[in-house]
């Protein structure tokens, strides 16, 4: 429990630049360019940064998880859009993971909704991590960035 209320401490307010070297435009893969708090193509497709975060998914597709509609909601909100603050206490589970994780491989998981009392963490097999980045797309509620950022 400790580990993710550091993470969350640590979220980034400001956007990483190096990370340019490796985002796109998610509509035709062009290489993107900050501007104030918002990454452009040079189509001129945009996407906001919310506290340093970019928000890359497309405004027209359909979104098929609640968190995605959510985030482009707050990005629409400008550069100003914060996210709400954090508000689980210790030995406490977040109400979006216990309901992801009722989601988690169709109806496996759904008996342990509202009843969770620790965080299901897992333990993979890396080496020692050095300080590289880690990019898991579709993280879901963030199970395995949370075992990868354990390994450094």
């Amino acid at each position: 429990m400790e580990n993710i209320s550091e993470m969350r401490r640590s979220i980034p307010q400001e956007f990483d630049q190096s990370l340019l070297s490796v985002l796109v435009c998610p509509r035709d893969h062009a290489p993107l360019a900050l501007k104030h708090s918002t990454l452009l193509c040079g189509r001129g497709h945009s996407y906001a940064l919310v506290e340093g975060i970019p928000i890359l998914l497309l405004s027209e597709s359909e979104q098929t998880h609640i968190e995605g509609t959510r985030s482009l909601a707050v990005a629409e909100q400008g550069s100003s859009a914060k996210l709400p603050p954090f508000e689980v206490r210790a030995h406490q589970i977040d109400p979006f993971v216990q309901n992801a994780i009722g989601a988690t491989n169709g109806s496996l998981y759904a008996h342990l909704v509202g009843k969770m009392t620790d965080y299901p963490i897992l333990r993979l097999r890396l080496p020692p991590g050095e300080g590289k980045r880690f990019l898991d797309i579709g993280c879901s509620w963030g199970g395995w960035l949370v075992s990868v950022c354990s390994k450094g």
